[in-house]
């Protein structure tokens, strides 16, 4: 069995350089919106935790207030306050999970 020798013309390769191109250039944008799209989920998650952080610190001000207040000791609302502070504590604990890494250096 004879080979026979193929050449590829300078058209041909030119057309297909030209479309292994515009794959690129259409795997470059899409990357590129999956890179905005994590810097924009990146900056929400870091936005919650502020705001999970800052409830937090504003209900504990309240328990506080509360406890201080409960001077007749009744055992329902100590009872109540730290249950909440179980809570805020478990709060934090998740907020800490999802902390995002700070962004890559470019």
């Amino acid at each position: 069995m004879a080979f026979r020798a193929v050449c590829e013309t300078e058209a041909s390769a030119a057309a297909r350089h030209t479309a292994v191109m515009n794959a690129i250039n259409a795997l470059t944008t899409k990357v590129n919106t999956i890179m905005s799209d994590l810097d924009n989920l990146t900056a929400a998650v870091a936005a919650l935790q502020t705001s999970v952080t800052n409830a937090v610190a504003a209900i504990d001000t309240e328990l506080a207030a509360i406890a201080a207040a409960n001077t007749g000791n009744n055992p329902a609302i100590a009872t109540a306050v730290t249950n909440i502070q179980n809570l805020t504590t478990a709060l934090n604990t998740e907020v800490a999970k999802v902390t995002p890494p700070p962004p890559p250096s470019t």
